[in-house]
């Protein structure tokens, strides 16, 4: 199962990766990331306290 930090450590190897070496598709990525996403911020909120 994910956690949020390996989510948003995926997001960042995804777009560090594939950023440069095409921006278009790591737009793409980006864009297609807020729904599995959405509950990260809830996650880490609940983390914290």
């Amino acid at each position: 199962m994910l956690t949020c930090g390996s989510i948003k450590h995926l997001l960042y190897v995804t777009t560090a990766r594939y950023g440069v070496q095409n921006p278009t598709a790591a737009s793409g990525a980006v864009l297609s990331v807020p729904a599995p996403v959405a509950g990260t911020p809830a996650c880490s909120w609940r983390a914290r306290h």
